[in-house]
């Protein structure tokens, strides 16, 4: 079935009122077929562990400050380095948790 097909069939379909459109469209998540599919799934991996490493810095940048601060008693320093510690740990847990994510949500929607 093709678009043109989905597409006049959901418009005669809710004009008759017996089926919905919802019924006619069907995607599966086969991502073999997809043109330049490599080159996303490396985009992707390269973005993830670009995220991870920018986390590692908010950490260690924080680490740093945080140290400083303390050393030289300036609360500038330390806030700004507890909040690079927790931005750090925060971005590390989303772009870790993020595939199970989707992919649980992908799993929970096909079977909705």
């Amino acid at each position: 079935m093709n678009w043109a097909q989905v597409i006049d069939a959901s418009t005669t379909s809710t004009r008759a009122g017996t089926q919905s459109a919802s019924e006619f469209l069907n995607f599966p998540a086969d991502p073999t077929g997809l043109p330049a599919r490599n080159l996303i799934e490396q985009s992707m991996s390269w973005l993830s562990v670009a995220a991870l490493w920018a986390s590692l810095a908010s950490l260690l940048l924080g680490a740093i400050f945080l140290g400083l601060g303390v050393l030289g008693s300036s609360g500038n320093s330390k806030g700004l380095g507890k909040s690079l510690i927790i931005g750090g740990v925060i971005g590390a847990l989303i772009v870790g948790l993020a595939p199970t994510v989707v992919n649980e949500l992908y799993k929970a929607g096909q079977q909705a």
